[in-house]
């Protein structure tokens, strides 16, 4: 296949016109015209095929790659330059210096002639074409040009082979480009130090080439030369942001871009500038503006055609998703990167990509998965010029796999082989650094050698990320050797450079928080290991402070949930050697606890955690006559928290020894047994209703003992508002037995709340709690239900308690109509689907039917356009909007109490929060799929009491409508968790 033949065939995969002018750059070089040409002679050739329809695709493909050919493809090679911007242009066609030399020197004339026109030239290049200008300009300017165009001839030749990696061979050209004695203007002498500058990065030497970056602002400040100043800022924050000075570097990268012309000729520069500042922005933990400056990018890239740029700002926003703890999200923008580098055949990329993947799947668990991600990257590694540094990636990432997949032996050899890999092809602060951090075991032998390596390591090391973290790796190292003292001294010296680098960076936060953790344990100093780690609180408070979208508080919180964590280690664990009481101990423990749970919802609450005193207030005011209690939990990775707060009683706090991942184990487990799981390995059908004992639910009970010995300062037969954390959203606490076997509903009448602060403006709202006896009953089947009839019926529920009823089912039930019959209501049932959207929970909802159809709707919602999915849908944020939301919300559809965890910081994405954020008093929904029956008669019984005696709490009106299952001696099978558990009353209580 000739050269013509292959770019016709890669323009018919074209699946967007706007990247035609980037698949020809991507070809150069190439004889324009003989590809016109071919386009028009492929199409008679379709044409007289039968191929109508790829005739005319290629006729009209015609002017469009007229129009976007690249100047070096214009100009053919079959006639002589005649002008010399011809000639220039001609060059463009040839990729090395000496190919345009030898071209250039049969027409000596136009050569000469064309030396006033470089610089003009220059500017009006491409950007993918910019290194063929500069190889041009500087065989033209150093051959055939007076001083001063051999001057900037070599500035430009010594610019090419520093991006070639050829130093030396840079560092000369620039040493000619200005002869001992020869004097230069203020341009020519600030091109050449900024060419100096950026040579003196390119050599590592960040320190003298932030002097010399700062000396060329001044002087091109002096002299108004507004380019030259900015090349200098944008050099200045590369620079600082690589000595981990993060936030002395954002000034200078914003002043580069308002400095920035605003036309298309800079949208190339804008793109880079952008990608800049978004990993600065990253690095500060602001991954919300760093995710905006990242698509900013793309879109400067795309306007300009610049792929390579492009490329760059997507893959930053898909790591940049990675980094904030959203690998599911992060995975599929990887994989639509992947998809279009595929549909490219730009191999580069789609080795990148895959590394990214791999990345992403070994965050996930996904260890096998990232295994093949890391094999198809190396096999493609291949084709890839050598030392590209994705195959130094893609070793290191084999062998965290390998490694992850339990040969030991194998990761080892790959381990070095990654390291060999990375110093043979000039990675050497890389290769190291990652090699050291991989958490290589070992023997006792080898210890003084390894140390010795670690020391070497971190005296060379230039990178600051990877000196900070071999840094705090040698301590921890020289410490665990019995070298406490050196080893204090190595974490003190090396958290003194990080602050004083940025004490705003994330690095500084990391090594703070090692340091935190090895002065709480391999130390054993904790009053220092506490003041350490509320530093970094605070670090973390300041984050949350500055971030500018409600739901990166969660992802913050996530992220840093450790310090958390072992503040309550600290706090619960061994107040005594704080120097502390245990009133003042968990106190601050209940204020840190309370913090770090459901930010993101407090944030759209227009809320603040509640501290301790707040609390006890709060429950003074809510609580009834009989007293509360109020119980609230923090799962944390080895022990679980729990601070109880009741009526007359000092606050306590306990630490139980159950970790996050037991508790998340038990809630799949139970859904799964109670709803099943046909498409498991072996499916499992649901629940038999009458046989619910035929299944067993230990490992459920098994938590029960250690759980709810909080039960004990709660009097019997009173409230407990319990706020759960993390995997304990998804338990019935009150099926859980107490150390006598009894359940805790037997007991004590469970509510629960996402938080106690959360809690606090729901108790605080003026809504009347109405009692007029009016109820609304929606009732929507899906049209991939197969009994439609059963949802609805329960309005009879409401009719036999005497309630006044106004059903809506079916077509009838369209969100508008629904809304309008709220405002009437004191209760409303709804039995229909529900959908849940993680991204924005106030845009999930219930699934209604659309106006003016008369199918039903479909439950798969996301299958759905955005307008048919605000046609179908009865959102949270409609019912923030409404004059008057019922006292009680039920929520009868399948699993509506069920949530998705998004990360660490506590955030669910369910229904019920996101109801109760949105202005609902209490919510009554379900953690399982329900038996019609069971819940029919609880419901049932609920709206009886409420009915019947208008001035009942209705906590009590809950719990004896729970209570009465449990007493139903003519029906054991109701004693069952699976029956008298899944309804939950989430909110006000009263």
């Amino acid at each position: 296949m000739t050269q013509t033949q292959d770019i016709i065939e890669r323009l018919l995969l074209l699946d967007q016109l706007s990247r035609l002018p980037a698949v020809l750059e991507a070809a150069l070089p190439f004889d324009g015209q003989e590809l016109l040409v071919g386009l028009r002679a492929r199409a008679k050739t379709a044409e007289a095929g039968g191929q109508h329809a790829e005739a005319a695709f290629l006729r009209s493909l015609v002017p469009r790659v007229e129009e976007a050919l690249p100047r070096s493809a214009v100009t053919g090679a079959s006639r002589a330059p005649a002008t010399p911007t011809e000639l220039l242009d001609r060059l463009l066609a040839y990729g090395s210096a000496l190919d345009q030399y030898l071209v250039a020197r049969r027409y000596p004339e136009l050569a000469r002639a064309s030396v006033p026109l470089l610089q003009s030239w220059f500017a009006d290049a491409r950007t993918v074409e910019r290194e063929r200008h500069a190889s041009a300009i500087a065989v033209i300017g150093v051959v055939w040009g007076g001083p001063n165009d051999q001057a900037f001839g070599r500035v430009m030749w010594s610019a090419l082979q520093r991006r070639r990696g050829a130093a030396r061979a840079a560092r000369r050209h620039l040493d000619r480009a200005q002869p001992d004695g020869t004097p230069a203007g203020d341009t020519l002498r600030l091109q050449l130090l900024a060419a100096r500058t950026a040579l003196t990065d390119t050599g590592g030497e960040l320190e003298e080439a932030v002097r010399m970056a700062r000396e060329g602002l001044t002087a091109a400040t002096a002299h108004a030369d507004t380019v030259a100043a900015r090349l200098f800022h944008e050099e200045l924050a590369g620079c600082l942001r690589s000595l981990g000075r993060t936030s002395e570097a954002l000034p200078h990268v914003n002043a580069a871009l308002e400095a920035l012309p605003d036309h298309e000729a800079a949208a190339a520069e804008r793109s880079s500038l952008l990608n800049l500042r978004g990993l600065i922005q990253e690095d500060l933990g602001e991954y919300d503006l760093g995710a905006a400056d990242f698509a900013a990018a793309g879109l400067a890239a795309q306007r300009c055609g610049d792929e390579r740029r492009r490329f760059e700002a997507v893959t930053n926003g898909a790591a940049s998703l990675s980094k904030a703890g959203r690998q599911r999200e992060a995975l599929q923008a990887f994989e639509q990167v992947l998809a279009e580098a595929r549909r490219h055949h730009h191999d580069r990329r789609v080795s990148a990509t895959l590394n990214n993947i791999g990345q992403v799947r070994l965050a996930m668990g996904d260890a096998a998965g990232a295994r093949n991600s890391f094999l198809d990257a190396i096999n493609g590694c291949r084709i890839l010029p050598q030392g590209d540094t994705g195959e130094l990636i893609s070793w290191f990432g084999l062998a965290d796999a390998t490694s992850a997949l339990g040969d030991a032996d194998s990761a080892k050899h790959l381990y070095l082989a990654a390291l060999i890999t990375g110093i043979t092809s000039g990675h050497y602060d890389t290769a190291l650094g990652d090699y050291l951090l991989r958490g290589q075991k070992f023997d006792d032998q080898d210890r003084v050698a390894h140390l010795r390596l670690l020391q070497s390591a971190f005296a060379q090391l230039t990178s600051w990320r990877h000196r900070a973290a071999v840094g705090a790796f040698l301590a921890r190292e020289v410490i665990r050797g019995g070298e406490q003292e050196r080893g204090h001294r190595l974490f003190a010296d090396l958290l003194a450079e990080a602050t004083s680098r940025d004490p705003e960076g994330l690095e500084c936060l990391a090594v703070r928080t090692r340091f935190a953790s090895v002065l709480a344990h391999e130390l054993g100093r904790p009053r220092a290991a506490l003041a350490e780690y509320q530093l970094a609180r605070r670090h973390v408070q300041r984050l949350l402070a500055r971030t500018q979208v409600p739901d990166r508080r969660a992802e913050l919180v996530s992220e840093h949930f450790g310090i958390y964590e072992a503040l309550l280690g600290l706090l619960v664990g061994a107040p005594e050697a704080l120097g502390l009481t245990e009133s003042e101990a968990w106190r601050l423990a209940f204020d840190l606890h309370e913090e770090a749970k459901s930010p993101t919802t407090l944030a759209h609450l227009g809320a603040a955690p509640l501290t301790s005193a707040e609390t006890e207030a709060l429950l003074a005011e809510a609580a009834p006559p009989e007293g509360m209690a109020f119980v609230s939990f923090f799962c944390g990775t080895r022990h679980t928290y729990v601070f109880v707060l009741a009526t007359n009683a000092e606050l306590r706090a306990e630490r139980v020894r159950i970790g996050r991942d037991e508790l998340q184990g038990a809630a799949d487990e139970l859904r799964r047994i109670f709803n099943g799981d046909p498409q498991g390995f072996p499916p499992l059908a649901p629940l038999r209703p009458r046989a619910p004992h035929r299944r067993s639910i230990a490992f459920l009970d098994a938590l029960g003992p250690r759980l709810t010995a909080f039960a004990g300062f709660a009097p019997p037969q009173t409230l407990i508002c319990v706020a759960p954390h993390g995997p304990l959203h998804l338990l019935p606490l009150h099926a859980l037995p107490m150390a006598d076997g009894a359940r805790l509903a037997t007991r004590n009448c469970l509510t629960y709340t996402p938080s106690l602060s959360v809690l606090a403006p729901v108790l605080r709202r003026r809504t009347p709690l109405r009692r007029t006896g009016r109820a609304l009953f929606v009732g929507v089947a899906a049209q991939e239900d197969p009994n439609p009839e059963l949802f609805r019926t329960d309005g009879t529920l409401l009719k036999s308690a005497g309630w006044q009823v106004t059903e809506l089912t079916g077509a009838d039930a369209h969100p508008s109509a629904v809304l309008h019959a709220l405002s009437a209501a004191d209760v409303a049932h709804f039995t229909c689907h529900g959908y849940a959207d993680p991204a924005n929970p106030m845009e999930s909802g219930l699934v209604l039917s659309p106006l003016g159809t008369s199918e039903p709707p479909t439950k798969h919602i996301r299958r759905l356009s955005v307008a048919q999915r605000s046609a179908a849908l009865l959102r949270p944020s409609q019912l923030a909007d409404h004059p008057s939301v019922p006292a009680l919300l039920t929520l009868r559809a399948c699993s509506s109490a069920w949530q998705a965890e998004t990360n660490r910081g506590d955030e669910f994405a369910g229904l019920t929060r996101a109801f109760l954020q949105a202005g609902a008093r209490s919510v009554l929904s379900t953690l399982w799929n329900v038996d019609q029956e069971s819940s029919g008669l609880q419901v049932s019984a609920l709206y009886s009491r409420m009915k019947a005696d208008p001035n009942t709490p209705l906590w009590v009106c809950y719990w004896r409508a729970q209570r009465e299952l449990l007493d139903r001696s003519g029906a054991p099978w109701l004693t069952h968790p699976y029956h008298f558990a899944p309804m939950v009353l989430n909110g006000d209580w009263r």
